[in-house]
């Protein structure tokens, strides 16, 4: 699986709200929190979401090479990590939410959702028939990623979603709340 941290053409438009403090040459001391927002960009592309497109009877295009166009997100810094609740990257056929930290050392502790971006259910809305009830039902069996390992060399672990977590989407479908 691949992702491309090294990509040459990054770019967006970036706005960064960091209050801090410590000691500049003991990272131990840094306590803070901040916000970032990126629109407009091309933060990096993975094929890490290659499966998600192949469902049963229907072929899904987009997910050979999924490119995060905007990020956002809030988060607190301490203990020589940068943790977070919200961090939300919005792709051309996916939206990930993660949640955990990542340290100054660039290790990975984070949990992440992946969820179809609007374009694919709208895309399978104009499609009709069974599409968009294949669509639907594939995005609710979406399983979570536990992300170790290193900003340079991730690890992926998929883990299956709680049969809880199951319900409770398929009730937010019914009831139209997400």
């Amino acid at each position: 699986r691949d992702l491309d941290l090294k990509q040459k053409d990054f770019s967006g438009t970036a706005v960064l709200q960091l209050a801090m403090n410590g000691i500049l040459k003991s990272p131990e001391t840094f306590r803070g929190n901040g916000a970032i927002d990126i629109r407009n960009g091309r933060l990096l592309q993975t094929n890490l979401f290659k499966q998600m497109g192949d469902l049963v009877v229907v072929k899904v295009e987009g997910f050979d090479l999924v490119v995060i166009q905007a990020l956002n997100a809030t988060f607190d810094i301490y203990d020589k990590r940068i943790w977070t609740q919200n961090l939300n990257l919005f792709g051309n056929t996916v939206y990930l939410n993660l949640n955990g930290s990542i340290g100054f050392d660039q290790t990975l502790d984070l949990l992440m959702d992946i969820r179809y971006s609007p374009d694919i259910l709208r895309g399978a809305q104009d499609v009709g028939g069974i599409v968009p009830f294949v669509v639907a039902e594939a995005e609710d069996f979406i399983s979570q990623y536990k992300i170790r390992g290193t900003l340079k060399e991730p690890k992926y672990d998929k883990k299956p979603l709680p049969v809880g977590s199951i319900v409770g989407k398929k009730l937010s479908s019914l009831l139209n709340l997400h």
